[in-house]
C-alpha cells in the first residue's frame, strides 16, 4: 500500500507541473525558443544530475547482484538479436542506385563563373 501512496503522489504532482506548463503556453510565458533552451537544460543539467542521483544509494550485495544479472541479460540479449536480426533481413542487400558517373573536365577548376549553355561550357569571365 505504500509504493501505491507513493506512485499516485507522484502521478499528481506530474500532472500538476504539466497543467503549469499548459497554462504558461497559453499566456505566452514560454515560446518556441524558450522550450528549445528548456529542452536543452534537461537533457544536459537535469537527465545527468538524475541519473547519478538515483545510483546514490547505500551499499547491498543483493543490489550488485541484480545488477551484474541485468548486465548478464542484456548481453544475451544483444548477442541473441545480432544474429536474429540478420537471418530475418535475408542475405540480400537492398540495392542502391550507383551514383552518376560525372566527367572532371565539366567541373571549373579556377574562379571563373562556368554555365551549361546548349550542352557546351561557356567561360563567363
Amino acid at each position: 500500500m505504500g509504493a501505491g501512496l507513493i506512485i499516485g503522489k507522484q502521478i499528481i504532482i506530474m500532472f500538476i507541473i504539466l497543467a503549469l506548463g499548459v497554462v504558461c503556453n497559453l499566456k505566452g510565458l514560454i515560446t518556441k525558443d524558450g522550450t528549445k533552451t528548456l529542452s536543452v537544460i534537461e537533457l544536459n543539467i537535469v537527465n545527468p544530475v538524475l541519473i547519478f542521483m538515483s545510483y546514490q544509494t547505500d551499499y547491498e550485495p543483493a543490489l550488485l547482484k541484480g545488477l551484474m544479472w541485468a548486465f548478464l541479460l542484456s548481453a544475451i540479449s544483444f548477442a541473441a538479436a545480432i544474429p536474429l536480426s540478420t537471418l530475418a533481413r535475408g542475405k540480400t542487400r537492398p540495392r542502391t542506385p550507383k551514383p552518376a558517373n560525372i566527367s572532371r573536365r565539366l567541373l571549373p577548376l579556377d574562379n571563373s563563373c562556368t554555365r551549361i549553355s546548349c550542352g557546351k561550357l561557356l567561360s563567363l569571365e
